[in-house]
């Protein structure tokens, strides 16, 4: 790291978005241009669209990344899938770029099954992906 520039990792503290119904998506860091967030609980047509909405509240119209860390996803079913595949198509509409990081391996196997892991940006973990989306790159 060079003299008198910020550390490009910095934590915060949680910031949960909602009520607290355990199926959520709670912020981990959120810099100028990078947000990370975790999607924690079950990912299925109970909770999809609230999650999706919340998610989709997190991006930024052409400015920066948000970073989904799926590691807290207990459960996913096709809503689940279809969630994820409405936030990507929110941020490719108005011009956010968004990543998916740190998959459960049941996940995992939905998201290459159906190809979707191709097509949405899915990377080993948040400092992989926030590299791949680094302007300076």
């Amino acid at each position: 790291m060079a003299a008198g520039k910020p550390s490009a990792r910095r934590e915060e503290q949680p910031v949960e978005l909602g009520v607290g119904t355990g199926d959520d998506v709670v912020v981990r860091t959120a810099e100028v241009g990078r947000v990370v967030a975790a999607v924690v609980g079950v990912l299925d047509r109970v909770s999809a669209d609230r999650i999706a909405d919340r998610a989709v509240g997190l991006l930024k119209p052409g400015e920066g990344v948000l970073v989904l860390d799926l590691s807290g996803v207990t459960f996913c079913d096709s809503s689940g899938l279809s969630a994820m595949l409405l936030v990507w198509r929110r941020a490719r509409e108005i011009g956010a770029r968004l990543a998916f990081v740190e998959m459960p391996s049941q996940l995992s196997r939905r998201f290459q099954v159906t190809g979707l892991q191709e097509v949405l940006g899915c990377y080993p973990t948040a400092g992989d992906a926030l590299a791949a989306h680094d302007p300076a790159r």
